[in-house]
């Protein structure tokens, strides 16, 4: 049809009656052509056997909510020359129609809009006319508009019309778009075979969550089709998987143990999902919604699709056991975490506990007996052993304060350092220095006992490795306080960690590991670095309130 004509989708006669229609092409149509080949349109009547046949929602328009269950006569009223009555004869011709009891849909083909207006549209109401359906393939729902008379609706046109021949001369199969509009609209399975398997196949790439590849394969499917339900059913799984579409929703019940019903009634077609040779599950679908049987095309879409749909669900199990592998190597870690933060608390607790009985009946023993021999100035060998008694007396101290310093817990981790870097210059030649920076000159305060005592450790373990390791002649501690975080370093002159063995990241010491697991309750870092021209610079790193674990499990 051309501008300036009428079409008008009318009563339904008898199947004798129904004039023969040629084959439609592979692809939007043959749904139609073959459906009408093996049950020709019917018409429907609601006055009875008897009685003047109505055509519900012919060819898609109508009341919302009736039924159409048989064909649509068209009737083309089209002449090219003006003030013919092609307007006149089809508004009367459609209004006399539904005055017996048909359904009737007016189409107004004239960019003059005349039978529009005869019908009663304001020109307002015309907001989605034909051109919308034809230029831009609008949904044909959403241009119906009804008139004053009972089962006459109409399409109605507006000037706009006229360039549409213009617009549509670059676009493919143009012809065809009312047509595909009206099948969408009366038989609702209409598709494009290669279109829809090829965005099809490009969507499911898209998705890499299990349920949100089933979700969509099922939906596009079922829309697509007019399935009454679909369904995947995954065998691959410790347990079966099962998604289950019907209309609007996607239902998955992956955790029944097998006792679920999957379909509620038989399925009409059942295909295999095979990926790399092997079967993952089946893919079912129930019967259509508004038709009787799957058409051959739509058991070969069904049978395409799956090859593709199995590979992406088998994409998406691979990724589901990887998460779950993912995450229970994070459990793990979590725990193993757990478990050395405990150690650790264990460790220090034991250290504690052992300083506190040497100091309590060893060292208290060798002082005892060091004042007695005291008192025996007159034996020739007081003296003698009274040294020996008194070298105790300083390893037992010098075992308690390693074990536990009383310092760190009296007057805080500053002190702490300056009594290590204090004995360290005492005990050898390196010449150590302690730095304690702040922000604006604060002063650096206390930190949580935990800490203090973890920062300790670090820069104990730090100081022993210089001693034997790097040959350094000065050490200089320095421990900064910002308000997110603390930083301490430990720098020396000596080796530097290349020549020890120890490289960026390929090696690395039990020492530093320990560091870390130490300051790992905090998130805190530890990186060891060298220095020009010679030297290593190892910085620790916690932020301050970024602990975790809990403290009443220790």
């Amino acid at each position: 049809m051309t501008p300036g004509s009428e079409a008008m989708l009318g009563p339904v006669g008898s199947a004798e009656d129904t004039p023969q229609r040629a084959a439609a092409p592979r692809g939007a149509t043959r749904a139609r052509s073959r459906r009408e080949a093996a049950d020709p349109p019917r018409p429907v009547s609601d006055r009875g056997a008897d009685g003047p046949h109505a055509s519900v929602e012919v060819g898609g328009a109508g009341t919302p909510g009736s039924a159409w269950d048989g064909g649509a006569r068209v009737i083309a009223i089209a002449n090219q020359k003006g003030g013919v009555g092609k307007s006149t004869t089809a508004v009367s011709l459609g209004a006399a129609l539904a005055e017996q009891g048909y359904r009737v849909l007016v189409i107004d083909l004239d960019p003059q809009g005349n039978a529009s207006t005869g019908l009663g549209i304001r020109h307002e109401a015309r907001s989605v006319t034909v051109y919308e359906v034809l230029a831009d393939e609008a949904p044909i729902e959403g241009a119906i508009v009804p008139t004053q008379v009972a089962g006459l609706d109409a399409i109605p046109s507006t000037i706009d019309l006229a360039g549409a021949e213009i617009e549509l001369v670059s676009q493919f199969s143009r012809e065809l778009r009312l047509r595909r509009a009206l099948e969408r609209r009366l038989f609702r399975d209409v598709y494009d075979y290669r279109a829809t398997l090829r965005e099809l196949s490009a969507e499911l790439v898209q998705f890499g969550e299990l349920s949100a590849v089933a979700r969509h394969a099922l939906d596009r499917l079922g829309r697509t089709l007019d399935l009454s339900w679909a369904a995947i059913e995954l065998t691959a799984e410790p347990e079966p998987l099962r998604f289950r579409w019907e209309g609007d929703a996607v239902i998955a019940a992956p955790d029944d143990g097998g006792r679920h019903v999957i379909a509620t009634s038989p399925a009409a077609y059942q295909v295999p999902l095979i990926a790399d040779g092997e079967t993952i599950g089946t893919l079912q679908v129930g019967a259509k919604r508004h038709d009787i049987d799957l058409l051959p095309e739509d058991r070969e879409l069904i049978a395409t699709v799956a090859p593709h749909l199995a590979t992406a669900l088998r994409n998406a199990l691979l990724i589901r056991q990887l998460e779950a592998q993912v995450e229970a190597l994070a459990d793990r870690e979590r725990t193993l975490a757990t478990l050395n933060d405990r150690l650790l608390s264990v460790q220090d607790e034991e250290r504690r506990r052992l300083a506190l009985d040497l100091h309590d009946d060893p060292l208290q023993r060798a002082i005892q007996l060091s004042r007695e021999l005291g008192a025996w100035a007159d034996c020739p060998r007081a003296g003698h052993w009274q040294e020996i008694v008194e070298d105790i007396i300083a390893s037992l101290r010098a075992i308690c304060d390693g074990l536990h310093p009383p310092v760190l817990d009296d007057f805080g981790l500053p002190a702490g350092l300056e009594w290590l870097a204090a004995r360290l210059r005492a005990e050898t030649d390196l010449d150590v220095r302690v730095a304690i920076e702040a922000v604006d000159g604060d002063p650096f305060g206390r930190l949580e006992p935990d800490l203090e005592l973890a920062l300790y450790r670090v820069a104990q373990e730090a100081l022993n490795n210089c001693l034997k390791h790097a040959e350094a002649r000065s050490i200089t501690v320095t421990l900064r306080r910002e308000p997110a975080r603390v930083l301490l370093r430990v720098a020396d002159d000596g080796r530097g960690p290349a020549a020890n063995g120890v490289t960026g990241g390929s090696r690395v010491g039990l020492g530093l590991l320990g560091m870390r697991e130490r300051l790992q309750r905090w998130h805190g870092r530890v990186t060891l670095e060298g220095r020009q021209p010679r030297g290593a610079v190892l910085t620790a790193e916690v932020r301050l309130g970024e602990a975790h674990g809990d403290e009443t499990d220790r």
